[in-house]
């Protein structure tokens, strides 16, 4: 079932298979990427029906980002990138990343890979080039038997990253430094959200949805989920949708109020 706008929409009569990734492409449509070799679908909002956006004929698909308002990346189980203008329809690039990379994120038009058997590194790939254009050793975190499982760009210079344990760090790209680092859950980190430039939130098995004033280090927000399983998505800029994998969807209010980066004034 697909629920976008308050309506509900049988997704297997259209033999979608299983979707990895849906991506709201407009007011009208939403764009579905699965996991296995298929078709990059556009599902249109109102009435539930499907149409081919493009091929998607790769080993599996292990990860999909939305770069911007035309182009789409798509991550196969090798770690080989695809690139589609998903406007146009057309296929702008290749490129295949350090093999077994382990967890990666948008970062504006680029991708930043984690690779473990690199040495803990992050790399950050130029989508345009397919060249690799960074380098950031990341040492061992305090547990060594912790590993990243989520990553976030907060911001155009610095990641957040989310470990196995609820670790959690934000490294500066530039400078190639940890600026910030603390136990943001107890068990596994979840799930990162971006709000806005300084904010964003975070979730753990330990059933807590935390929205972080990051620059300050600071904990702005808390809100205890039903159960362990589940993702969280920004629906505006005071509302919360968290998805539970029994189906159930929650809408929860922040409960403050902040002036969002993009409406201050200089």
């Amino acid at each position: 079932m697909v629920n976008i706008n308050n309506c509900t929409h049988e997704a297997e009569p259209y033999n979608t298979g299983y979707v990895r990734k849906m991506f709201k492409r407009n007011q009208d449509s939403a764009i579905l990427v699965p996991l296995s070799g298929s078709d990059v679908l556009d599902l249109n909002v109102h009435d539930g029906s499907f149409k081919k956006l493009f091929p998607f004929s790769g080993m599996g698909c292990s990860d999909a980002m939305l770069l911007d308002n035309r182009n789409l990346a798509l991550v196969n189980l090798d770690e080989s990138v695809v690139i589609w203008n998903y406007t146009s329809r057309k296929q702008l690039n290749t490129f295949l990343m350090e093999k077994y990379g382990h967890e990666r994120t948008k970062h504006g038009n680029n991708i930043v890979q984690y690779t473990p058997n690199y040495n803990g590194t992050l790399l950050v790939w130029d989508t345009k080039t397919g060249n690799c254009t960074n380098q950031i050793p990341i040492p061992k975190p305090p547990r060594p038997d912790s590993w990243i499982v989520r990553m976030l760009s907060v911001d155009k210079d610095h990641i957040a990253l989310g470990y196995y344990d609820g670790f959690m760090e934000i490294w500066d790209l530039n400078k190639h430094a940890r600026i910030f680092a603390t136990q943001a859950h107890h068990g596994y980190l979840r799930d990162l959200t971006k709000i806005d430039d300084n904010h964003f939130a975070s979730g753990g098995n330990d059933l807590k949805i935390k929205i972080w004033d990051w620059k300050k280090g600071a904990v702005v927000w808390e809100h205890t989920a039903a159960n362990a399983g589940f993702e969280i998505n920004v629906i505006d800029g005071s509302r919360f949708a968290i998805a539970y994998q029994d189906g159930a969807v929650d809408i929860v209010n922040f409960g403050f109020s902040y002036p969002r980066s993009s409406d201050a004034t200089n």
